[in-house]
């Protein structure tokens, strides 16, 4: 009787009493020459435990080193979790639970690390860690620093609230040597960088939060940083959205009574219009954008699209080295420059796959693009190209 078999070894773990795993109901529908490979598998509910113990000590272990030794806070905490998950009642419960709350301090989880703290505090009151966590454990030393790094940060954090960011930038370097382990580092780091990204153009003021992000993927910081730099495209967004709108309002409304270079001097822009001789076009991109690639796929649109014209793809590096500008060249003539523009435009995969879909496209004459490469500048060619080009594209 299997059942009887079970219960009169239910105290025994040795494996080696299973002479026969046909003994056991679990088995009884394996092939005979099969049984040898089932030999070591833990069947009694004693060899069960006994494995059970040996997955909670590897878990607990691996928590520990990945947190003391490694300070590789997300699997510490991937290891602490599956312990609490697999087994709830184990016999590391109450460090596990301690454990838990720390790293979630690191990784910037304060709401779970206070669940966590009064957990321990409520529950387990007479452990060591709850003696710890009300100051009066025998790491109380290593508390008080950690209250002291509590309210440092607090003040660091009001001044950034009130847009002082000398301090911000001042006292968040300073924690590091004041404070160890200085488990806000991450916070600190965020509220400089902002500060710092404050005084910058806005495209090395997301380098400065995509650097956080890259640095703390898993740190509540890093979605903190990802707001900022969404909170920035959209505005650069409704920006161009608005110099578009005005200037297509002042096209639509002047052009019926002003020539189009008057309506240039008007807007003071040196550019002038002309139909006349070859256009270049003009891509305007980030350098984050690897040059190299841009132009070997541009090659391949044209020769895939524009073989007969003979195109080329020449870049230009700006100086203050921020931007890139792709060139198209051969583009014989108005109509041309029109076909290719209205062609690459209306290629949305083809864009989006490069990330360029937002870049500013244009295509200039020869005078207007030797004029734009010397200003450096995109934003004043784009308001002429808009106001003095809309239309034409439209007509063709």
């Amino acid at each position: 009787d299997t059942s009887t078999y079970i219960n009169n070894n239910s105290n025994d773990g040795d494996s080696s009493q299973i002479d026969d795993p046909a003994n056991v109901s679990e088995f009884e529908n394996v092939a005979k020459d099969d049984r040898r490979f089932y030999d070591e598998l833990p069947v009694l509910p004693s060899q069960k435990r006994a494995a059970e113990g040996k997955i909670i000590d590897a878990l607990f272990g691996n928590g520990v080193i990945y947190y003391e030794k490694l300070a590789n806070y997300p699997l510490s905490k991937e290891a602490f979790v599956q312990l609490t998950t697999r087994f709830p009642e184990n016999k590391f419960k109450i460090p596990t639970k301690y454990y838990l709350y720390k790293l979630n301090l690191q990784l910037g989880d304060s709401t779970k690390a206070i669940e966590l703290k009064t957990d321990l505090i409520t529950n387990h009151p007479n452990s060591e860690y709850a003696k710890l966590l009300n100051g009066k454990g025998k790491f109380e030393a290593d508390y008080e620093v950690n209250q002291q790094l509590e309210a440092y940060y607090d003040n660091v954090y009001e001044a950034s609230l009130k847009n002082n960011c000398s301090d911000v930038i001042t006292n968040s370097l300073k924690a590091d040597s004041l404070f160890t382990p200085n488990y806000l580092k991450p916070n600190f780091d965020y509220l400089r960088h902002v500060c710092e990204g404050k005084k910058l153009p806005d495209d090395q003021f997301i380098a400065k939060m995509q650097a956080i992000v890259t640095t703390y993927p898993t740190h509540n910081v890093a979605n903190e940083a990802q707001n900022v730099i969404r909170y920035i495209n959209r505005r650069q967004q409704l920006e161009k959205q608005r110099i578009l709108d005005s200037t297509k309002l002042a096209n639509d409304s002047i052009r019926k009574f002003v020539a189009k270079e008057e309506l240039t001097k008007m807007l003071n822009i040196p550019y002038e219009y002309s139909e006349e001789g070859a256009f270049v076009y003009v891509i305007v991109v980030s350098n984050q954008i690897k040059t190299k690639d841009l132009s070997l796929a541009f090659s391949d649109f044209n020769r895939k699209y524009h073989r007969s014209k003979n195109l080329n793809v020449v870049p230009y590096q700006w100086t203050d080295k921020d931007k890139t500008v792709l060139t198209i060249q051969g583009l014989k003539d108005l109509r041309t420059a029109v076909a290719f523009h209205k062609g690459l435009i209306s290629d949305s995969e083809f864009l989006e796959g490069l990330k360029i879909e937002e870049a500013p496209m244009s295509f200039a004459s020869m005078p207007n693009f030797k004029l734009l490469i010397k200003a450096q500048s995109e934003k004043e060619y784009m308001q002429f190209f808009e106001v003095n080009y809309s239309s034409v594209i439209e007509e063709n």
